[in-house]
């Protein structure tokens, strides 16, 4: 029904259906076209009869057991939080669908509470040649809380009689991470802001701007995930029975 509101028409899978597509994709090698746009809940997909068969008298094909496997353009993945354990089969249904589609979108309202390894699991899901190990994650996210401690100086100009100088230090502290040698020191905006933050003249509103948005772009993880906070986007969110 919210779908609708776009035009976009997509057909609820519920068991007999799934079904249906999982033998079709089997027989045909191809997911039904009447079910090209479709919406699955995750505990009815992640049942192993429905990810990995059955055998005994009347097999049933699973969805990682399809040969050629089915192909889609773009999965959507809501409270994609969920996926964060890679012992589930929430996980590895995740992990197939992902590796089969040409685009995927993760949406969840919680993903800030996450832990790093957590945080991990779902990027490597996303973009595993970005994110290849726990190591190279660690590695980029390490400067990301100067970055942010920066972004807050400047946003609120608090202390006020050295809030420049603290951002500074803080791109300092970036800087000094094996990342931020790497990647940060040689890129232009990140070196602008740290020349306008420790010039004797105080950067205007309009240069401060500036600074937040080039920060918040350098943040190593902006290229991959986008944070809506309910205050940017108004009463699209407010329910009106």
């Amino acid at each position: 029904a919210e779908m609708r509101r776009f035009d976009e028409d997509f057909q609820p899978l519920r068991s007999e259906t799934l079904r249906y597509c999982l033998r079709e994709a089997h027989l045909d090698g191809v997911w039904p076209a009447k079910y090209a746009r479709a919406i699955v809940h995750l505990e009815l997909f992640r049942n192993p009869d429905y990810l990995f068969g059955t055998e005994g008298r009347n097999p049933r094909p699973g969805l990682v057991t399809l040969d050629p496997p089915a192909q889609f353009s773009l999965a959507i993945f809501d409270e994609a939080h969920h996926l964060r354990n890679t012992d589930t089969n929430s996980h590895q249904l995740a992990r197939f669908i992902c590796d089969n589609s040409e685009a995927a979108i993760f949406l969840s309202a919680t993903p800030v509470h996450l832990g790093s390894q957590n945080l991990f699991a779902l990027l490597n899901l996303l973009r595993p040649d970005l994110f290849p190990s726990q190591a190279v994650f660690n590695e980029m996210v390490e400067p990301n809380r100067h970055l942010t401690q920066a972004i807050r100086h400047i946003r609120s100009r608090q202390p006020a009689e050295s809030w420049n100088r603290d951002a500074a230090a803080s791109l300092s502290l970036a800087a000094a991470t094996r990342w931020g040698t790497n990647t940060l020191t040689n890129d232009p905006r990140f070196l602008n802001c740290q020349v306008g933050l420790t010039t004797p003249v105080e950067p205007t509103d309009s240069t401060r701007i500036n600074f937040v948005r080039d920060l918040e772009e350098l943040h190593s993880l902006a290229h991959v995930m986008n944070r809506t906070r309910r205050r940017d986007i108004g009463r699209f969110t407010i329910r009106e029975p």
